[in-house]
């Protein structure tokens, strides 16, 4: 069996949806899925349950549901109404997960609490519009969408808050509140009195990022909800986040949520 380490992700989309849900259509199952399905919450209070595992899903959490895996899944507010969005897939670019052709490292939680929820619903909201649509490179726009996703999941299921030193918090802190400048390692460096040699590898061992990957991915998420919520251009979110020109600008949000910010 082939081990799929995060970063080995090329994931094939089945299916991205965007439902609201409601009295009519409020629950789903007992059923099977023939693969992995990825859900995000954005309204309301869903129950999940399979064999001997019962537990509730509220908004900003992305729920895995396995193959074959016999569930149910249903609204559980008072009043039923909410809103999910679903990614169904393969992680790999051949083979199926559901026979055993491989496995995700580090194998995901049921669960997870989204730390970017507004970039994170963004991408899933987006992957819907792109899958309903015949857009040019459609199949390969999908996978780098979801694979945006899985990135950003992976990156809180190898280094949780709890488990980051006092000193890399020191920097993170340090980064964002200097993203609208040009800040580089060396400049962690300098105000941390270390060598860039060292920052890097705190960096790598307690995130499994270079610094100039975190500062990358900070400003992306910072560009998305700058373009998608207060309607900047792309001209002027290229400036006030310190990028040279619009082009690298376009090129980094490119790399790290995997849609040009024209679609944001």
């Amino acid at each position: 069996m082939l081990k799929l380490t995060s970063q080995d992700v090329e994931p094939r989309v089945r299916l991205a949806n965007y439902i609201r849900t409601s009295h009519g259509k409020s629950s789903w199952g007992p059923r099977f899925i023939p693969d992995l399905e990825i859900l995000l919450i954005i309204e309301g209070v869903f129950e999940f349950s399979a064999e001997q595992e019962t537990c509730d899903v509220r908004p900003n959490e992305v729920l895995m549901i396995w193959p074959n895996e016999r569930h149910t899944f249903a609204a559980k507010s008072p009043k039923p109404r909410g809103l999910i969005s679903c990614i169904h897939c393969e992680l790999a670019p051949v083979g199926r997960l559901e026979q055993g052709d491989y496995s995700p490292t580090p194998a995901p939680p049921r669960v997870t609490a989204v730390e970017n929820s507004q970039a994170i619903h963004g991408l899933f909201k987006q992957m819907a519009k792109v899958f309903d649509g015949y857009a040019r490179f459609r199949e390969q726009i999908l996978s780098s969408m979801c694979r945006a996703i899985w990135l950003t999941l992976a990156g809180q299921w190898g280094a949780s808050a709890a488990n980051r030193s006092p000193r890399l918090e020191q920097m993170l802190e340090y980064i964002r509140s200097r993203l609208c400048s040009s800040i580089t390692r060396q400049d962690v460096a300098d105000q941390f009195a270390m060598t860039p040699e060292h920052v890097n590898y705190i960096f790598r061992r307690e995130l499994g990022l270079t610094p100039t990957q975190f500062i990358h991915r900070e400003r992306a998420m910072r560009a998305y909800k700058m373009l998608h919520e207060d309607h900047m251009s792309i001209k002027e979110v290229s400036r006030a986040l310190g990028f040279c020109d619009p082009f690298h600008f376009s090129r980094v949000f490119k790399r790290v949520l995997g849609f040009p910010p024209r679609q944001a």
